[in-house]
């Protein structure tokens, strides 16, 4: 962060144009010549393999929860291998007058399914803005990967590994159970 000009991606003034800006660049990310990235970046698997998957506390619907683990903890959709950032989300992006000039925080990169980097980012979007700004993040992906089929198994699988690291107290609880709620009568 200290060799880019710019400041965290963390304002959603003009939605539209931030979701462009995040969907354009995810592809490139993805794209990364598969030889060099297998050999130095771990295997993709979700965080809360370490632990004991139940219903939030707080929530209100723990028998939707339920199912969400159990489609989670199923098999994945298919999805090629890429290059994955792996903690996609505005607050890892730099930008300079409105424009994105970088993605840092590379930590967490791995070899994997891309899905979950645009999961990842519709978490966090939806988290801080609402589900309205994770469909205009799709929308906006889809638009440049040609009608992409999202299969929302993924969105399940980023919230549960979100879930575990959330302030109780500051988070936007209900945006997420809405993300997750919507994604379970999706899945079926």
């Amino acid at each position: 962060m200290t060799r880019l000009d710019g400041d965290p991606g963390t304002s959603v003034r003009d939605l539209p144009g931030l979701a462009a800006q995040l969907a354009v660049v995810l592809p490139l990310v993805h794209e990364v010549d598969p030889e060099e990235a297998e050999a130095i970046v771990p295997s993709y698997r979700p965080y809360y393999i370490e632990r004991d998957l139940r219903p939030p506390a707080w929530t209100t619907q723990p028998p939707m929860w339920e199912r969400a683990i159990e489609i989670s903890t199923g098999p994945a959709p298919a999805a090629p291998s890429r290059f994955i950032h792996r903690d996609y989300h505005p607050g890892n992006t730099i930008w300079s007058d409105g424009r994105l000039v970088g993605i840092v925080d590379w930590t967490s990169a791995s070899w994997g399914p891309p899905p979950i980097d645009i999961a990842h980012m519709r978490t966090n979007l939806a988290n801080v803005v609402g589900l309205g700004a994770a469909d205009v993040f799709l929308a906006a992906y889809r638009s440049i990967d040609g009608g992409f089929d999202f299969d929302p198994f993924w969105d399940i699988r980023a919230v549960l590994d979100f879930i575990g690291d959330l302030d109780v107290e500051n988070a936007s609880l209900e945006r997420l159970e809405a993300l997750v709620a919507r994604a379970v009568a999706e899945h079926g």
